[in-house]
């Protein structure tokens, strides 16, 4: 799981999303307990315009760790992609208040 997720969060911190995902989803598949695996998941998924698929990681990423700031983030920019503009703010809320600003 954990050489599927790093060669998964090095495709995507060269922006190759697409190749990015089927290697976060196997890390996922061998561990499905690695919150990072699913935030990185959600940011390629975002990426690709899968907009409720990355909404699923994301939410799965915060299921696993309630004060992920970056993935409340990304579940905000996903509900502002969805046209929910009340979710998305509640969501920047939270990831400020974990955040810490």
């Amino acid at each position: 799981a954990e050489a599927f997720f790093n060669l998964g969060l090095v495709f995507s911190r060269k922006g190759l999303w697409a190749q990015a995902i089927p290697l976060l989803r196997r890390a996922i598949e061998l561990n499905g307990q690695s919150g990072a695996a699913y935030f990185y998941l959600g940011e390629a998924l975002n990426h690709v315009d899968d907009l409720q698929g990355a909404q699923q990681a994301y939410q799965r990423a915060i299921d696993l760790k309630p004060n992920n700031a970056r993935a409340l983030y990304g579940l905000g920019i996903i509900y502002d992609r969805l046209n929910r503009p009340e979710d998305a703010a509640q969501m920047y809320r939270r990831s400020r208040e974990f955040a810490g600003r």
